[in-house]
């Protein structure tokens, strides 16, 4: 009857405790740490600036810190840039407030279930302080903007060298979605050579692509060479549906 009566009082007891977290290995007293997938170990901050400013400060802060980016995901008024370090799978959300203000999140993940809290919170203070040194000539680059007048989205890819604050490298980013009529400002470039590649989401497919192979992700695409000209401005490129 006692082993009855204590175990409806532990159910009673964990079902009304209101703990969300997952708990993993050691979650038995004297077993170990317990580590919760939760709400408190992802660090989350609002920063003064543009989302374009703070995420060339996210992708110096995470230079600085020797930690391999793999992927950027810019949508609509979000950019999520993925990196790698050992043992950790990392994921930096930036979230459009204003025009003079981000919110940053960060996720360092171990495995399925941990996360690395300390890692992130300094990551989050090291974006903060790349923040303050952006550089301020960003804005006298050749700005590349993609229009599409097609009828339906597309999703591009760009290849294109970075200013020299970022070590004046080139990277590949996607993938940018495109509406119907929509323009989007896709990279700022001190090269007048910038390569694209883009295809239809939805409809018969469509596929704007070229001879230079470049890998994104795990796959290699075809890109095409866009020849901005010699002078600092906006360029616009049209992608239209045949």
């Amino acid at each position: 009857m006692r082993v009855i009566l204590f175990f409806l009082m532990l159910g009673t007891i964990l079902g009304t405790s209101g703990c969300a977290g997952v708990l993993t290995s050691g979650a038995v007293a004297g077993a170990g740490e317990v580590v919760r997938r939760s709400a408190g170990n992802i660090v989350a901050k609002t920063l003064p600036g543009s989302l374009d400013q703070t995420t060339r400060a996210t992708r110096q802060a995470l230079d600085r810190m020797g930690i391999q980016v793999t992927q950027i995901e810019k949508k609509t008024q979000k950019t999520i840039v993925h990196a790698v370090a050992p043992d950790l799978t990392i994921k930096v959300t930036l979230a459009f407030i204003g025009t003079h203000a981000t919110r940053v999140t960060v996720d360092a993940a171990k495995g399925t279930f941990a996360r690395d809290r300390a890692t992130a919170t300094e990551l989050l203070t090291q974006i903060d302080r790349a923040r303050l040194k952006v550089d301020p000539r960003a804005t006298q680059y050749s700005q590349i903007v993609v229009q599409n007048t097609c009828r339906v989205p597309i999703a591009l890819a760009v290849h294109y060298k970075t200013d020299a604050t970022l070590g004046g490298r080139w990277e590949t980013v996607g993938w940018f979605q495109i509406n119907p009529g929509e323009k989007r400002r896709v990279a700022a470039t001190p090269n007048r050579h910038v390569y694209l590649y883009a295809h239809a989401l939805q409809g018969r497919p469509l596929i704007w692509r070229g001879n230079v192979k470049k890998k994104l992700g795990e796959k290699t695409y075809g890109f095409f060479e866009v020849n901005t000209g010699p002078k600092i401005k906006t360029y616009v490129h049209t992608l239209s549906c045949p």
